[in-house]
């Protein structure tokens, strides 16, 4: 019962704590890439930026790894993966193929925070996860050059853009 009592009062903490941070603009687009296998890998990326914060990540490693922070929904995420990942063949033998589960295609989260002034990069570098802090400096933009240009009988209007580190 004080299990219970503690897991809701921590959802209700989180849900304050996210309710302050509410993203302004939020974007999500699918990206293809090749795989090992030869084979091609979409994968669900999403940014949430406010004024002061943004986050990029991929969805399904995010919900992956939110599963698997606790040991009730690490066992739940393997009670996942083995219904969709293994089949029983005719003969009785089982097979795996972890292509079919929900698995992370993609290690890369990226945190900026304005107020800290800094950018914070969580990753897999080799076979090792880690991540780095470095401080979040200010691009220059400088206007190069600008032009027009018709497509389909519309006016297009070209600016060259470079920005300075």
């Amino acid at each position: 019962m004080n299990r219970l009592i503690t897991s809701i009062i921590v959802c209700f903490v989180a849900i304050a704590v996210m309710a302050q941070n509410k993203a302004e603009i939020i974007v999500s687009y699918e990206c293809t890439n090749p795989s090992k296998q030869g084979k091609s890998v979409m994968s669900k990326m999403s940014l949430l930026a406010s004024p002061t914060e943004a986050k990029y990540f991929n969805d399904l490693s995010l919900w992956v790894d939110s599963l698997k922070s606790t040991p009730e929904g690490k066992a739940q995420y393997m009670e996942i993966l083995k219904k969709t990942c293994m089949t029983v063949e005719p003969d009785g033998s089982t097979s795996w193929d972890p292509t079919k589960g929900p698995t992370k295609k993609s290690y890369n989260y990226v945190f900026t925070n304005l107020a800290n002034e800094s950018l914070t990069h969580f990753g897999k570098y080799g076979e090792d996860l880690g991540y780095y802090t470095e401080p979040l400096a200010e691009m220059q933009w400088t206007i190069v050059e600008d032009s027009t240009a018709t497509v389909l009988g519309y006016v297009k209007f070209n600016r060259e853009v470079r920005h300075e580190i």
